[in-house]
């Protein structure tokens, strides 16, 4: 066979690069930040924009003439549907609301999940994602093959390695409120114990309380929370805030660090990440310069993803310059002292053992591509990326990360069509 069949390891690929070749001989160009975007502009300046992964696309058009030629074009080379507005992509559902804003949520998929893993409801219903005394460590782990035998015998209609994958879905895409949870979990998932079985449990109560959370996306740039969190504390507001946070040490079998940042876009959730950095942290503020560097890189990529989506196919594009004319991105930070190492070009004994790559964060802050600044800790919403905390505090924060569904929204529906 000289194809591709549906649903092979290659067939992707070989779709990918069938539709890419396509797309490339009706005079679309490829943004080379992010390669699923594509923008097509004709003689007349009109302008089409697309965005597809393997058989899912979406597109918008300057005006629905160039939207019936795109269309009709694509009718004529490939057997396809095409649905109209788009309201499902991936397992996320797109809605516009009455006030102009959208809403992207997984509520469906989080109810799929919590019946495939819970469908009695057994698991009892929590405030948080994790437990306050949990804490990832190897001696979690079953010492015998006899303890081993018996944890699965207990758990053997809950595959941990199966749930932890499903969810890490979902907290990369619309629910960060359990991205450090499903992060630490899957470092369990080889041979998981009692206590990280414990833990999971708890996270799927919490879904089935939490179910209907959403990321938001603002009309107005200056009625979301965000902009509301720089006014507070007389930060300056730009288009990309980033907050970035870290949990120094606390891995107690490495000693490393967790760190973690939030990517805001006019006030919507654009990015989230936790991580554990290899290098060892000597110091909280070294904790947090680190936090702020895969912030900063984060951010880079999305700065230039913006700047094709702004100018890539214009006579403005550059691939030289790729910068935004506009205010440096906003840094926020809850630790005097990293602010202070970015400002700052000293070098101290306690400072000067960074390795280099770390110092992207005081590099961006020279040449303006962000800058720093200091938020308490009460306004630092990347906080619930990095440690376990109590309903009453991380509430506080999910509020202005996330928004509730409404009502009518959380309906079941009989509309289960993908685009």
């Amino acid at each position: 066979l000289n194809k591709g069949i549906y649903g092979l390891v290659y067939s992707g690929k070989y779709w990918n690069t069938e539709f890419s070749e396509w797309l490339y001989s009706k005079g679309f160009i490829q943004s080379q930040s992010e390669p699923p975007y594509f923008v097509f502009y004709n003689k007349h300046n009109q302008w089409l924009r697309l965005l597809f992964f393997v058989d899912d696309m979406l597109y918008a058009g300057s005006n629905d003439a160039i939207e019936k030629e795109f269309e009709e074009s694509v009718r004529n080379r490939f057997d396809v549907k095409f649905l109209g507005p788009a309201k499902w992509f991936l397992q996320m559902r797109i809605h516009q609301h009455k006030d102009k804003s959208y809403t992207l949520d997984q509520h469906r998929y989080v109810l799929n999940t919590l019946q495939r893993y819970d469908p009695n409801s057994e698991f009892p219903e929590h405030e948080t994602p994790f437990p306050p005394d949990y804490t990832f460590s190897k001696d979690n782990r079953p010492v015998t093959d006899h303890d081993k035998h018996i944890i699965e015998e207990r758990h053997k209609r809950l595959p941990f390695r199966s749930a932890v994958c499903t969810l890490l879905y979902l907290a990369y895409n619309t629910r960060a409120d359990i991205l450090f949870a499903v992060c630490k979990l899957a470092k369990a998932c080889i041979c998981p114990g009692e206590t990280d079985f414990r833990a999971l449990i708890w996270l799927i109560g919490y879904l089935r309380r939490r179910p209907n959370y959403a990321i938001k996306f603002y009309p107005d740039t200056t009625s979301n929370p965000v902009y509301n969190v720089c006014r507070q504390h007389r930060i300056p507001h730009t288009d990309l805030t980033v907050f970035s946070d870290a949990s120094w040490q606390d891995c107690p079998d490495t000693g490393r660090s967790t760190v973690g940042y939030m990517i805001f876009h006019n006030g919507a959730l654009i990015e989230a990440n936790s991580t554990m950095p290899t290098t060892i942290a000597m110091s909280t503020s070294e904790a947090e310069y680190m936090a702020a560097c895969s912030a900063s890189m984060a951010t880079a990529h999305i700065r230039m993803l913006l700047y094709d989506m702004t100018y890539l196919g214009t006579k403005q594009w550059r691939e030289s310059t790729q910068r935004l004319p506009t205010i440096p991105s906003i840094l926020m930070i809850d630790n005097e002292a990293t602010v202070q190492i970015a400002r700052n070009g000293k070098l101290t004994r306690k400072t000067r053992h960074i390795e280099r790559r770390f110092h992207y964060v005081r590099q961006g802050q020279q040449d303006g591509t962000h800058q720093l600044h200091w938020i308490p800790c009460e306004s630092q919403l990347a906080d619930i990326l990095t440690k376990t905390q109590v309903s009453s505090k991380i509430d506080l924060h999910i509020d202005k990360v996330l928004c509730t569904l409404p009502d009518h929204m959380l309906q079941p529906s009989n509309d289960s069509t993908e685009i």
